[in-house]
């Protein structure tokens, strides 16, 4: 007798009975139809995907043949209708936007400004009144930056700063103009005479009032500070430049601007870097408050001095180091490097004149690495003062070089509108007529400005 088939009998892979196993493909039915009705009817994952793979990768992949015909077609060109003016209105209701409004309600008028207004291709520049230095600037040091005169000692620093200083009393400064020696008004006429207000920071000590008489200077309307430590000095520099009333301030000179730190410590004790610190956080001081001052339509200038000294153990590159480190070099918008020469007279051995030969090492408003060289006199010679310049030969020869001064006939030489028979005369009258040195200078430093263009 043959045994049937038993309902509870297990199978061997999956360890369930027979009623047990069609239980369990009854609810997987069941599952997939669930799964179907929610997800639309989504087939088994794997059929899906290898359905899925092989037209996508056909379609998305040309083929050479494919690429090769689309680079042939011509690209079309967009119709870009050109509006007349469209940035302009754009620009100008962005002037008068809320935004800027706002901005310059709450930061001043200079947070947001067009360029075309402030012309600061060209800002108004002070000259120093010495030739060779004012063409080798491109016509002065501009209003409202901060300048540097370094080099070694008896280097003219002091006296190059005090004839600058000496130009900015004779500057009306409501409209950054020259004073006219001749007429007595400013170049620009502007009615108002508002003389320059001078302020010098003694922090040497040996600033000489009869030397700056000398040169010309109005000590009645000249401001003297004599601080005992560097923070002392930080402070009075910084609140006369935001009260806005100075316009021209000369530091002479940052090298013995001493941190009070260093007088607390005994002497040996190393102080590395306090001087660095002090000077770096006074002169950022420095820069925002003339910036802030410029928001009023007042530019003041900051003049320091600085020394030069020798670094020990160098064996590769320049030993020579400046105080304060390079960052102050980052500050400033002209810096000029200037070294003396004391030249004696062969007969009687009195000091005659300095030579000082000077470097643009850097100049944000002209081409820097202009060298040159000046006389400043010491004694009466000829048509020139104690003090002045003898400047007339380089004026000669610069006059020349730009096709300013022509031989013409009877062998007279013209220089602009006049004629002069010998080299002579035209210094002369170079020395002693100041409105037609004026016009001459003021020639060939606009044509120098020209070949800076080129």
């Amino acid at each position: 007798m043959s045994k049937g088939k038993n309902s509870n009998s297990v199978d061997a892979k999956s360890g369930l009975s027979l009623d047990e196993f069609e239980l369990d493909l009854s609810k997987v039915a069941v599952v997939e139809d669930v799964e179907e009705e929610e997800e639309g009817g989504v087939e088994d994952e794997d059929e899906t995907s290898a359905q899925l793979i092989a037209p996508t990768t056909a379609s998305v992949l040309p083929t050479v043949s494919q690429k090769i015909e689309k680079a042939k077609k011509p690209k079309k060109k967009l119709d870009v209708e050109i509006v007349p003016g469209g940035n302009e209105d754009r620009f100008k209701r962005l002037l008068t936007s809320q935004t800027v409004t706002n901005l310059v309600k709450q930061y001043g008028k200079l947070a947001v400004v067009s360029a075309a207004q402030l012309d600061l291709i060209k800002p108004p520049v002070l000259p120093f009144g010495i030739f060779p230095l004012d063409y080798a600037v491109g016509g002065g040091v501009p209003w409202g930056h901060v300048v540097a005169l370094f080099g070694p000692q008896h280097g003219g620093k002091t006296t190059i700063a005090t004839k600058l200083l000496v130009q900015a009393q004779n500057t009306c400064v409501s409209c950054y103009s020259q004073i006219s020696k001749v007429t007595g008004t400013c170049a620009l006429d502007c009615g108002k005479m508002n003389m320059a207000v001078c302020c010098v920071v003694d922090v040497e000590g040996t600033f000489n009032l009869d030397w700056t008489r000398t040169l010309g200077g109005d000590l009645s309307r000249l401001l003297l500070s004599k601080p005992s430590v560097g923070e002392e000095s930080v402070d009075i520099i910084e609140a006369l430049l935001r009260s806005g009333d100075v316009d021209f301030l000369v530091l002479d000179s940052i090298a013995f601007m001493t941190p009070e730190k260093t007088l607390e410590n005994a002497s040996g004790v190393s102080d590395m870097g306090v001087q660095s610190r002090m000077l770096n956080q006074g002169f950022r001081k420095f820069r925002a408050a003339i910036a802030e001052r410029a928001k009023h339509d007042h530019f003041p200038i900051l003049v320091f001095t600085n020394h030069i000294y020798q670094a020990v153990g160098v064996i590769f590159g320049s030993p020579e180091r400046v105080q304060g480190g390079n960052k102050l070099r980052y500050i400033t918008s002209v810096e000029i490097r200037l070294q003396g020469k004391v030249k004696e007279d062969t007969d009687t051995e009195d000091v005659m004149h300095i030579q000082i030969d000077f470097k643009v090492e850097k100049n944000k408003w002209a081409p820097r690495a202009k060298k040159g060289e000046l006389t400043m006199l010491l004694a009466n010679v000829g048509n020139h003062k104690v003090g002045e310049t003898f400047d007339e030969p380089y004026i000669r020869q610069q006059a020349e070089h730009h096709g300013l001064m022509k031989k013409g006939i009877g062998g007279k030489y013209w220089l602009l509108d006049q004629g002069f028979a010998t080299y002579k005369e035209m210094d002369y009258a170079l020395a002693i007529d100041h409105e037609y040195r004026a016009r001459v200078v003021a020639k060939l430093i606009e044509e120098g400005g020209k070949l800076h263009l080129l």
